[in-house]
C-alpha cells in the first residue's frame, strides 16, 4: 500500500535503493509524506519550521558552500532546500521510530528493597526506510527492539511463506478502544484500519469485556449498549440492562483517591495507607470485573507500597491477580506481562530470602522459577538472549537455585 503512494515513475528506484547496494539517502526520499491529506494548519507550521531551518543553513552555517558570499544561496536553492526539508518532516510524522533504551525508575530515598522498576526512554528520533514498508495491524505479527542504533524487528507469531508482515504503528488493541484507535490512525498517518481486531466485533470489544462492571442483579460482566460506549450496559449473564453512571463515577472516585492517599504516604504513615487502599480494593472489585482497569491500578500501588515498607506477603497478593489481568489484556507472550514478571521475580526473590520455614521457601522458590521460567521465554521472542531483562531473569535463576533447599 506505501509502495503505491510514492508514484510509478519511482517504484523502481524505490525497490532498488533498499538493497545494500542502493543509495540511501534516496531509501529515505522516496517514503510517504501525506502532504496532500495533512491538516492546513499543521501544514503551515511544518512549512514555516521547514522555511527557518533552511533560512539558518544559508546565514548561519557554510551548508551552501564557501562560494555563496556575502549574498547568500540563489532564492533557488534555498526555496528547493526548503522543499526537501519540509518532505523530511512531514516523513518523520509518518515514518519515525523511537530508539529507545531501558533506565531505572528513580525511587524514593528509602527504595524499594531491592526492587528495580524499569522504563523505556526514548533515545533519539531515525527513520529506518525499511521498516516503512511494513503495513499496519493492531495485532501485529513483529515487534521492534533496538540495539544501539540498529532497529532489530522480530517476530512475533508463527509466519507462512507469503504472508504479510504486519507491524503496529501505535494503536494497539490491548490498549485503546477501536474508535480511539481509528482516530489517531487517521490523524497521523491518513488511513482507516481494517484488520480482524477493528473489524470483528468478538475481538473489536476486548478492552470493554476487560473492564466490565458487575451486574446489579447477578455480579455479572455488563457491556455498554451503545457501540460509543456509555452509561446503560447490559449483562452478558442475565441480559438485563440498567444505568450504571453511579458504579461509573464511584470508580473514578476511588482511583482518584487511591492516588491521593498513594502520594501522601511515606514513612511510618505507609501502613496506614495500605489500609486504606485495602479498603478502596475491595469496593472497587464489588464494582467492577477482576481484570478492571482501576481494580489494576489499585493492586500495582498496594504492591508498591507494600515492597517498600518490607511487608512481601502482601505485596506478591497484589501482584499475583495483576500477572492474571496483564495476561488476559496483553497475552501470554507479551512484553508488558514479560516486564510484570521481572518486577514479581524481585520481589519473591526478596521473600526467598526472608522466609522463615523451609515448606515456605520451597514454595516461593518454586514460584519464582516458574515465571522466571515464563519470562524467559517472553523477552527471547520480543528482545533475544543478549538483552538485560532475560539476563537479569538468568541470574535470579542461578542465584534461587543455589539458594533452594535440599
Amino acid at each position: 500500500m506505501q509502495l503505491a503512494a510514492v508514484g510509478s515513475s519511482c517504484r523502481a528506484d524505490s525497490c532498488s535503493c533498499h538493497r545494500p547496494e542502493g543509495d540511501r539517502y534516496l531509501a529515505v526520499f522516496h517514503l510517504v509524506h501525506h502532504l496532500a491529506e495533512c491538516h492546513t494548519e499543521d501544514a503551515y507550521h511544518y512549512g514555516r519550521a521547514a522555511a527557518t531551518l533552511a533560512v539558518f543553513l544559508a546565514e548561519r552555517t557554510a551548508f551552501f558552500g564557501a562560494g555563496a558570499g556575502s549574498a547568500g544561496p540563489p532564492d533557488w536553492a534555498l526555496r528547493w532546500t526548503a522543499a526537501l526539508l519540509l518532505r523530511h518532516i512531514l516523513q518523520l510524522v509518518c515514518n519515525a521510530h523511537a530508539p529507545t533504551k531501558l533506565v531505572p525508575l528513580p525511587s524514593d530515598g528509602d527504595g524499594d528493597g531491592g526492587v528495580v522498576q524499569l522504563s523505556e526512554q526514548r533515545i533519539a528520533t531515525a527513520i529506518y526506510p525499511s521498516a516503512s514498508y511494513m503495513n499496519h495491524s493492531c495485532d501485529p505479527s513483529i515487534i521492534n527492539s533496538f540495539w544501539g542504533n540498529t532497529l532489530i524487528v522480530r517476530s512475533i507469531k508463527s509466519l507462512s511463506a507469503g504472508a504479510e508482515v504486519y507491524h503496529c504503528y501505535g494503536p494497539h488493541y490491548a490498549r485503546g478502544a477501536p474508535s480511539e484507535r481509528h482516530r489517531q490512525l487517521l490523524e497521523q498517518y491518513h488511513f482507516t484500519c481494517d484488520c480482524e481486531h477493528c473489524t470483528r466485533p468478538e475481538l473489536a470489544h476486548h478492552l470493554e469485556r476487560l473492564n466490565a462492571l458487575r451486574c446489579a442483579d447477578c455480579c455479572g460482566a455488563t457491556l455498554p449498549v451503545d457501540e460509543a460506549g456509555g452509561e446503560r450496559r447490559r449483562c452478558l449473564k442475565c441480559r438485563r440492562t440498567h444505568c450504571y453512571s453511579d458504579r461509573l463515577q464511584r470508580l473514578q472516585r476511588i482511583e482518584a483517591e487511591a492516588e491521593q492517599v498513594a502520594s501522601a504516604g511515606g514513612g511510618s504513615g505507609d501502613r496506614q495507607v495500605v489500609c486504606r487502599l485495602d479498603e478502596l480494593l475491595r469496593e472497587a472489585a464489588a464494582l467492577a470485573q477482576p481484570s478492571h482497569e482501576t481494580v489494576y491500578i489499585l493492586h500495582d500501588m498496594r504492591a508498591n507500597i507494600c515492597t517498600r515498607i518490607g511487608d512481601l506477603t502482601r505485596a506478591l497478593e497484589s501482584l499475583r491477580p495483576n500477572l492474571a489481568s496483564a495476561e488476559a489484556r496483553y497475552g501470554a507472550d507479551s512484553v508488558e506481562l514479560g516486564n510484570l514478571l521481572l518486577t514479581t521475580t524481585d520481589v519473591l526473590m526478596l521473600a526467598v530470602r526472608e522466609a522463615r520455614t523451609t515448606e515456605t521457601r520451597r514454595e516461593l522458590s518454586d514460584e519464582l522459577q516458574r515465571l522466571a521460567e515464563n519470562g524467559l521465554g517472553i523477552f527471547t521472542i520480543h528482545y533475544g538472549e543478549w538483552s538485560p531483562a532475560y539476563r537479569d531473569l538468568r541470574r535470579k535463576l542461578a542465584d534461587v537455585r543455589l539458594e533452594q533447599p535440599t
